[in-house]
């Protein structure tokens, strides 16, 4: 069971590292009065989804991490334009 929990935080840090980097894109570094740069990454990962949500944005989040993980949009699904 410790190479899953590894695992899980290895994409846990992965997933907020992007998050954080997408907020930085967008020059949002406070949500909800606590700073990006604070905040654990599950509360990074939260905050991110929470911003983008409220800003009818996730296409484009949804995008950017496409790119940063490589993946390829073979479909078309999550381009914004």
């Amino acid at each position: 069971m410790e190479g899953t929990a590894e695992n899980q935080r290895k994409t846990t840090q992965i997933y907020a590292a992007i998050a954080r980097e997408y907020l930085k894109y967008k020059r949002v570094y406070r949500y909800r009065m606590k700073k990006i740069s604070d905040m654990d990454d599950k509360q990074a990962i939260r905050a991110c989804h929470d911003w983008y949500e409220e800003n009818r944005l996730e296409r484009e989040y949804r995008a950017f991490e496409a790119e940063k993980l490589g993946i390829s949009s073979k479909f078309g699904l999550y381009k914004t334009r």
